[in-house]
């Protein structure tokens, strides 16, 4: 699995349940933590620790018109698309 960066993950491992369980943590418990983080993803401590305090936001929506197709190229797009399985 990859993070947003493309950066390679372990499996079972997940931003939300770190977090979770650091916000419960003490100080020495917190550093465990991201010590075992980094131990797992292969992250160095800066880095961890900007990815585990960035904020989740929403995705990016495209910008511009959405595209408008006619009905003849809609059927010609079909037909490639069924074509194509």
């Amino acid at each position: 699995m990859e993070d947003e960066y493309g950066h390679e993950i372990e499996e079972g491992v997940s931003k939300q349940d770190t977090r979770e369980v650091q916000a419960q943590a003490g100080i020495d418990g917190k550093s465990a933590i991201l010590n075992e983080f980094c131990l797992v993803c292969g992250y160095n401590r800066k880095y961890a620790i900007t990815v585990l305090n960035r904020k989740e936001q929403p995705p990016r929506r495209r910008s511009g018109p959405k595209p408008v197709y006619g009905n003849d190229v809609l059927k010609v797009l079909k037909r490639f698309w069924l074509d194509a399985d």
